[in-house]
């Protein structure tokens, strides 16, 4: 629902959806946004992530993918400074002259934080004050509203709104704030087709801005569709990081699976998780 004379992406031309393997390679600022050198962190028992070394692209979308209790959040968690690190490093390279501030990064986690209390509207104005902003004149207020599908919620009380338009709501004051890096937590958990669709448009549209979005998911569907590049965990591991057409490559369509899905079927057959054939019920 890009809107004429404020899209997110200066563009007005229409979607156009596409196969995995029909990609383009992107133009455009190609450096390292967060970069993740021998990462591991423990609680109190064995390692949630152990030994993670990947980089995630300005101008790319980035998929961090794997099931439930891979250890996606805790990762993100990291990078946005709610968690600490046991051994090795993570960094937050900002383009220009480098230097962190608290606007560069946008984090939306998968539980909503927002103001209930306060409507769609307020929450934008409340980031502009938070942030020193000039705030946006009526009429741009409204385009933005309207480029991020909120703008027949502008005056509702976030408390009111669904589960898709909390995280909507939460990706707007992330891009009103002028965040550089997008760290993204199962974005699309809960939404409905409809939802869906609106988010990835908007996901691409800040790629194309050369944004780096990084966006956790356990869904192959979702990942397959706006992934450029791919970070797969399995049980705190890293199993595969590389793009979207090398990932391909690891698996052949066939037996009612994509591509996609057997090159995730083939990296997750490949990592150190136990096989149940080892508890076949006569050893102790």
């Amino acid at each position: 629902m890009a809107v004429p004379g404020f899209s997110l992406n200066g563009a007005s031309a229409p979607h156009e959806r596409r196969r995995l393997t029909e990609r383009s390679p992107r133009q455009g600022n190609h450096a390292n946004a967060i970069e993740v050198r021998a990462l591991t962190k423990c609680y109190d028992g064995p390692a949630v992530l152990t030994d993670i070394t990947v980089d995630v692209r300005y101008g790319a979308v980035t998929c961090l993918l794997g099931p439930n209790g891979a250890g996606k959040t805790t990762l993100m968690r990291i990078l946005v400074g709610h968690e600490a690190i046991t051994r090795g490093s993570a960094r937050i390279a900002l383009p220009g002259d480098g230097t962190r501030s608290d606007r560069a990064v946008g984090y939306v986690p998968d539980a909503s934080l927002i103001y209930p209390l306060l409507t769609v509207r307020e929450h934008l104005r409340l980031v502009e004050a938070v942030y020193n902003l000039s705030r946006f004149s009526r009429a741009r207020e409204e385009r933005f509203l309207e480029a991020l599908g909120l703008d027949e919620h502008a005056d509702v009380l976030a408390s009111k709104l669904s589960k898709g338009l909390k995280k909507r709501l939460m990706l707007a004051c992330a891009v009103r704030q002028g965040a550089r890096v997008l760290i993204l937590d199962e974005p699309f958990d809960g939404l409905d087709p409809a939802g869906q669709e609106m988010l990835m448009l908007l996901v691409e549209q800040l790629r194309d801005q050369g944004r780096c979005v990084l966006v956790s998911t356990h869904r192959l569907d979702i990942a397959e569709r706006v992934a450029d590049e791919l970070i797969v965990l399995d049980h705190g591991r890293l199993v595969f990081s590389g793009t979207s057409a090398q990932f391909v490559r690891l698996g052949t369509a066939a037996d009612g699976k994509t591509a996609f899905e057997a090159a995730f079927a083939a990296v997750s057959r490949s990592s150190s998780r136990p096989r149940l054939d080892e508890f076949d019920g006569t050893s102790p």
